[in-house]
């Protein structure tokens, strides 16, 4: 199975390649320094997991997360995070599908366990889409098979076998 496409968002470069050092192991990872930049990459590419900083020139983090669900409206949105304001991350839950809230500094490890379970919570709704759309498909062949024996006339033949 290819590895989950992952989206890190942060507009210092020093974060962007620790971010990049931490889950490319495991990850494809892609880069963007800003949100509009990140809505750019969005249109453009299939993307599982958005971990993304709050407080960004430009465009803040959960106004990133907000936009992102028109392009990438099954990816796990995951803020980075050294602010704790109350209201601030209520909005952010509220509006913006966040997955999970990381604060800053964050663990390397605890990071990485995040984005993993972020991924496979992606790759299970995909899994849970298609089997949807699987059984969708078995179900009106089953209606259309049965209204068929229901429309056709029984004869004697028919209904002693």
């Amino acid at each position: 199975m290819d590895p989950a496409t992952v989206l890190i968002v942060d507009d210092e470069l020093r974060v962007l390649d620790a971010l990049e050092a931490i889950l490319a192991a495991e990850f494809r990872v892609v880069r963007a320094a800003g949100g509009e930049a990140a809505l750019d990459i969005l249109r453009a590419a299939d993307v599982a997991v958005i971990v993304t900083d709050y407080r960004m020139p430009g465009m803040t983090g959960v106004e990133l997360l907000r936009r992102s669900q028109e392009h990438a409206p099954d990816a796990v949105r995951i803020i980075l995070t050294a602010y704790t304001d109350v209201d601030s991350l209520m909005e952010a839950i509220n509006t913006a599908r966040i997955y999970h809230f990381v604060p800053k500094p964050w663990e390397p490890n605890d990071l990485v366990l995040i984005v993993r379970r972020a991924a496979e919570r992606y790759a299970l709704g995909r899994e849970n889409a298609r089997l949807r759309d699987e059984l969708e498909v078995a179900y009106n062949a089953l209606r259309r098979d049965l209204a068929a024996v229901r429309a056709r006339p029984l004869g004697f033949d028919t209904m002693i076998g």
